[in-house]
């Protein structure tokens, strides 16, 4: 069995043509049922820490594995403190594969599976994107999405007028025109994209009418900082699976989303009015998260990297 470093996992995670293919081909199994993954199962401490288990069988993989994700918010910080790790096990002899570190392959996935949704409902040639907090999801979205998109211009808001504005210094750096403005509201207008990944709630939430035409939004926070009340039966929202959205849901974990259609982001778009606005709200699939853990153990034997825990 081999132990993968948080550094293993950087030296051998796959491009990001790679990784796309993996979250690909991983909805594709999860909508025809080659993938099994029960609502994940959440655990709260007294002292604001909670526990949280993704597990998931990929008959198409021969694997099975866990996700153990920890994270302390304690009510007096602004910063959070989490680890993550995977399990991977055979499923022909239920043996341990591999225990990874899972940290990078989070950030990375829940980037990742945005430009995923975005190559399927942005307009392909988006420029203007604004960002609803500025931390480490808006940097590797920004790098994720330039790769992809002939972006032009950056608006960036956050609590913290310092953090939008370091972001806005890195934004300018590579080659965009970008600012920070006063308000979640302000900052969403006129935008293609929207990439919104504020760690809580926030006091003034933008709205779908304070959205451009067709905009793309990417409600990475879980729809935190978005007024989704105010969906109506015209709307859809696109989710990476639909049950443990339901799920989330019926727990109070995820928004509600108002009114909207739910679809899988796998199913056919329906023709939507330019007026409307395109929604993806991610749950943080634990199958990925998985996939990408076999992807890694099988480079690492290859490769001859990790440590042999025997």
């Amino acid at each position: 069995m081999l132990y993968l470093s948080d550094q293993n996992v950087r030296d051998l995670l796959p491009d990001p043509s790679g990784l796309l293919a993996i979250i690909g081909d991983t909805l594709t199994a999860l909508a025809d049922g080659r993938v099994q993954m029960p609502p994940r199962t959440t655990l709260a401490s007294e002292n604001a820490a909670r526990f949280i288990a993704f597990p998931v069988r990929m008959s198409h993989l021969g694997v099975a594995g866990v996700k153990w994700f920890g994270i302390d918010h304690q009510p007096e910080s602004s910063t959070k403190t989490a680890a993550a790790h995977i399990l991977l096990s055979s499923e022909k002899r239920a043996t341990p594969l591999a225990v990874v570190e899972a940290g990078w392959i989070t950030a990375w996935r829940t980037a990742m599976m945005s430009l995923y949704a975005a190559k399927l409902l942005a307009q392909p040639q988006a420029r203007r994107i604004a960002f609803i907090a500025c931390g480490e999801q808006a940097r590797l979205h920004l790098d994720a999405f330039q790769t992809s998109f002939p972006l032009a211009e950056v608006r960036a808001w956050s609590r913290s007028g310092d953090t939008a504005k370091q972001f806005v210094k890195l934004a300018v750096e590579s080659g965009l025109a970008a600012e920070a403005v006063s308000s979640a509201r302000t900052c969403v207008e006129g935008a293609d994209i929207i990439i919104a990944s504020s760690p809580a709630a926030i006091n003034t939430c933008f709205t779908p009418g304070d959205l451009a035409p067709g905009a793309f939004v990417s409600l990475v926070d879980l729809g935190r900082s978005f007024t989704h009340e105010a969906l109506t039966i015209r709307d859809v929202v696109h989710v990476d699976d639909v049950p443990q959205a339901r799920a989330l849901m019926t727990r109070g974990d995820i928004a509600t989303m108002g009114m909207a259609r739910m679809l899988s982001i796998t199913e056919t778009a329906p023709s939507y009015p330019q007026t409307r606005p395109r929604i993806f709200l991610p749950t943080g699939l634990g199958a990925v998260d998985v996939a990408l853990a076999h992807y890694l153990w099988r480079e690492a034997v290859i490769k001859g990297r990790g440590h042999d825990l025997r």
